[in-house]
């Protein structure tokens, strides 16, 4: 998906389905680094939908932390709707931590 992102700078909607996904397969280095490139320059992308793609919890706060991070240092510009519908989460404090960030 990194590989394709580059070739698609107008796209501004990523959908990643993944229903037979084991959580503890996520690679957490290569997914922070997606969620990174789809908020990074030239990127157009505000819509990304990570459904049933069963992040589990390391996997959602790995994702909650690139978004706030991103968001704190580039006002206005980046994700601004996310769906992680179906991912294994139990404990959602980096969820509320995400939405907490300025």
């Amino acid at each position: 998906v990194t590989k394709f992102l580059p070739r698609a700078p107008k796209l501004t909607e990523l959908q990643l389905d993944f229903q037979f996904f084991d959580p503890s397969a996520w690679e957490l280095e290569a997914l922070e680094a997606l969620v990174n490139q789809v908020q990074a320059p030239p990127s157009k992308m505000q819509k990304l939908l990570l459904e049933w793609c069963r992040l589990g919890d390391a996997g959602v706060r790995c994702v909650c932390q690139a978004l706030a991070r991103h968001a704190q240092q580039h006002q206005g510009h980046g994700i601004v709707e996310l769906s992680l519908a179906h991912c294994e989460v139990r404990n959602v404090k980096s969820v509320c931590e995400m939405l907490e960030t300025p």
